[in-house]
């Protein structure tokens, strides 16, 4: 039997995609400020690589080259002064495919890109984007997250 890793998605992402079938195991961490829940997925699966590279950036967009939804989402972010990590999907061995799926899972949607995370919490795509930013909640966000510093 292998061995399960345990990554962290906050905001209640893991127990979405566990949900619609991202064969995860939930639990649930209430103590204080790191509140949140952590996830057990398989070793290598395409949820538990999203988890590792989200936990590993402050803003994380996974995209496709092409797509000018993601380069829109990038362009905002990057003109507010924040280098997010990009992870352009048409760029991998599978042309993306396996990690577009758990994208579904996690967004619940088809297709899932652009897919932003902030802080290792999934924030949508650049619709859900825009509208944080519009209601001017997007720098508080970004600052929490240690994007920005201003």
């Amino acid at each position: 039997m292998a061995s399960q890793s345990s990554i962290s998605l906050t905001g209640g992402d893991c127990r979405a995609a566990a949900r619609r079938g991202g064969g995860s195991r939930c639990r649930t961490n209430s103590s204080g400020a790191g509140a949140g829940s952590a996830c057990t997925f398989p070793p290598g699966s395409p949820l538990e690589r999203i988890a590792r590279l989200v936990s590993e950036s402050a803003v994380v967009i996974f995209g496709f080259s092409g797509c000018y939804m993601c380069h829109v989402a990038r362009q905002l972010l990057c003109g507010m002064g924040v280098n997010p990590t990009v992870y352009e999907l048409d760029e991998e061995e599978d042309g993306g495919s396996r990690t577009e799926d758990a994208l579904a899972l996690i967004a619940g949607r088809h297709p899932p890109v652009p897919a932003v995370f902030i802080g290792g919490r999934f924030v949508g795509g650049l619709e859900r984007l825009m509208s944080i930013h519009i209601k001017g909640n997007l720098v508080p966000m970004l600052k929490n997250a240690g994007a920005l510093w201003l």
